[in-house]
């Protein structure tokens, strides 16, 4: 009797915990900090659940605290974006013109208008989409051979800067429409490079780009903060480099979360051209694919993450002063392809792939 009691009340937990859209999360230190236990609150909930759906995500959030998704639908092969201005999920399709949408990236400018770029499969080519005008329109903007995988974009001053790979020639490239046409510039065309990427614009109006060097395994790093484009090594400790996220802080300087593949490690540097710091944040198990990062209005670092080994959504932030890593969705395999952006108050919201059921889920910080 008392087994068929411990048993429904087990049942009964496991139903009402996979109810429960609030994930509590404790933390764990990195080794060599002060362990404090801090409870937050995230609230994690399903934006679209129209099947096989949620890839390629990622997030900007306006200063009213609403957010904009762009991401790939693999079943119609399109380019989805998703919003919450008027207080509930409104989404749209925004290109369906052949196998488009993987790899996107969205950035908004200071109307609060979405600009995203993302891959053309189909032809190849560099597309980009933006709503600046009042309605949405889609083009190309590099169909130089095949060009456009991996974007990512940044907007500062309401001027669009994109780095990206050109994958016939697996070269860096980087497009601005700085001087009021597209302007296209190769980077770094020594050995194949490009595979993942990441680029910011500082308030110097500075391009900064991180990025993998696929023959090296290096963590590369590329800025014209000097004037003219300089590439450097920022990590080459072993396989490193990929799944990279970069932001620059209130005083231009540069911060880089990664994965590190040979240790199944999430790693983070920040400094500047040849003189970085490196510190890894996460280590047990399988952890720091897909990092996304973020640095708010007190220079603090977030970034968000998937857990391989347990298949969950992590975040990790020093806002407190030491390290602090949170599980934030833990609800079967879920936390790939995520993206963190933050809000006015310096909360974290999240976007990132359900793969039990294979929606686009969002999760943002309560307290």
């Amino acid at each position: 009797m008392l087994n068929r009691v411990a048993i429904a009340l087990t049942l009964f937990l496991a139903v009402f915990l996979a109810g429960c859209s609030d994930v509590t999360t404790t933390t764990t230190t990195t080794p060599g900090t002060t362990t404090t236990t801090i409870f937050i609150t995230f609230e994690a909930s399903v934006i679209d659940d129209s099947g096989n759906i949620g890839y390629n995500t990622s997030l900007a959030i306006g200063t009213s605290v609403e957010a904009h998704v762009s991401y790939y639908d693999a079943i119609h092969q399109d380019l989805k974006y998703a919003e919450n201005t008027s207080g509930s999920w409104e989404i749209r399709t925004i290109d369906t013109n052949g196998d488009v949408g993987k790899n996107s990236s969205i950035a908004l400018d200071s109307s609060h208008k979405s600009h995203i770029s993302y891959y053309d499969l189909t032809n190849g080519n560099l597309k980009y989409a933006t709503n600046a005008s009042g309605s949405w329109q889609a083009y190309a903007i590099d169909s130089a051979g095949d060009v456009g995988q991996n974007p990512s974009i940044a907007v500062r001053n309401n001027i669009e800067h994109i780095g990206y790979q050109d994958a016939l020639n697996f070269n860096l490239k980087y497009i601005t429409n700085r001087t009021g046409t597209w302007q296209a510039t190769t980077l770094d065309n020594a050995g194949a490079v490009g595979s993942s990427i990441s680029i910011a614009v500082d308030r110097n109006n500075k391009a900064h780009i991180a990025y993998s060097d696929d023959m090296n395994f290096d963590l590369k790093y590329a800025t014209n903060a000097s004037g003219t484009w300089k590439i450097y090594v920022a990590d080459g400790s072993g396989d490193v480099g990929r799944h990279v996220s970069l932001a620059t802080d209130s005083h231009n300087k540069v911060h880089i979360a990664y994965f590190d593949v040979i240790n199944r490690d999430l790693k983070y540097a920040s400094g500047e051209a040849n003189s970085w710091n490196f510190k890894t944040i996460d280590i047990p198990g399988d952890v720091g694919q897909y990092p996304s990062i973020a640095i708010d209005s007190q220079d603090k670092v977030h970034i968000s993450y998937y857990d391989a080994t347990n298949q969950d959504l992590k975040y990790a932030t020093n806002k407190n002063g030491a390290w602090q890593v949170y599980t934030v969705d833990d609800a079967g395999d879920v936390g790939k392809y995520n993206s963190i952006a933050l809000d006015t108050s310096d909360k974290p919201h999240i976007s990132y792939l359900d793969s039990t059921y294979f929606y686009l889920k969002y999760a943002e910080q309560r307290k």
